[in-house]
């Protein structure tokens, strides 16, 4: 593997964006430099920072697995100056990035057991992560649960994965907070949701990922 330090940014180019949802955006970036595109590793649910230039630097979950190296994924809500000037981006433009940063998923000392991911709107990106790598690794792990939720069908984000997702033999609910026009899954808060469902809690890990009430509630 080709290391290099995670504290000094990296020249990164977006190759593509995608509209999550209204105020979701999707950046899939590559490292200008190959060598080190080829050679970056991380675990899943480390982070990166990414740096807008002349605006600032936050930082996200990186919610490609390390599986998938073909980009780099960065689910970003618009919700300040940095994430506001994120999503004005185009594919083409040139941004930095430090990664792999933070301590990730400890996903070895969850092989053998059941696993159970509960998410909330956004934070289903970290949860995503562990997810595609555990899809990718299948056989290691036992009954995979999914339970996510937000506030409407279109605040839900990677829609367009939830088929692979089950076909992964992953148990997919799905819920909204109140009713929606043609939504034929699930009606009612996440912690509702769980407590309905009630997975059976032996041998099995659970992973929560949301709104701090969401999280309370849910424990």
């Amino acid at each position: 593997m080709h290391r290099h330090s995670p504290y000094l940014p990296d020249l990164a180019t977006v190759r593509e964006i995608v509209q999550e949802t209204p105020t979701i955006k999707i950046l899939r970036l590559v490292l200008d430099d190959e060598e080190k595109m080829r050679g970056f590793d991380f675990r899943p649910g480390q982070v990166g920072q990414l740096s807008v230039f002349g605006v600032g630097e936050s930082t996200f979950v990186i919610n490609s697995p390390p599986t998938r190296k073909d980009y780099l994924q960065f689910s970003v809500m618009r919700v300040g100056e940095v994430t506001q000037r994120i999503h004005q981006l185009t594919a083409g433009d040139q941004v930095g990035v430090r990664a792999p940063l933070g301590n990730g998923f400890n996903h070895e000392a969850m092989k053998g057991k059941d696993i159970l991911f509960v998410g909330g709107g956004i934070g289903m990106a970290p949860l995503r992560t562990l997810l595609l790598y555990m899809l990718d690794h299948r056989s290691d792990y036992g009954d995979i649960m999914v339970i996510y939720g937000a506030r409407s069908p279109r605040d839900l984000c990677y829609q367009y994965e939830f088929d692979e997702w089950r076909a992964g033999n992953v148990n997919l609910v799905l819920t909204v907070d109140t009713e929606f026009p043609g939504w034929k899954e699930r009606v009612g808060f996440v912690p509702t949701v769980l407590s309905e469902e009630s997975p059976a809690s032996h041998n099995r890990v659970a992973l929560i990922c949301g709104p701090p009430i969401m999280i309370k509630f849910v424990l």
